[in-house]
């Protein structure tokens, strides 16, 4: 039968690929770990003016 003499391989994923991806989370873990939280901005307080 022509099914059994060909067979489909599946594309294989460059190697740098998956390094990109962890470099890449690991940076942006890195990046929100080292930048300071978004201080909460306080309520507008009534103005001082006369």
């Amino acid at each position: 039968m022509a099914h059994d003499t060909h067979t489909e391989t599946e594309p294989t994923t460059p190697a740098w690929l998956p390094v990109l991806g962890v470099v890449l989370f690991l940076v942006f873990g890195a990046w929100l770990a080292l930048t300071p939280a978004a201080e909460s901005t306080p309520a507008a307080a009534p103005s001082a003016a006369h």
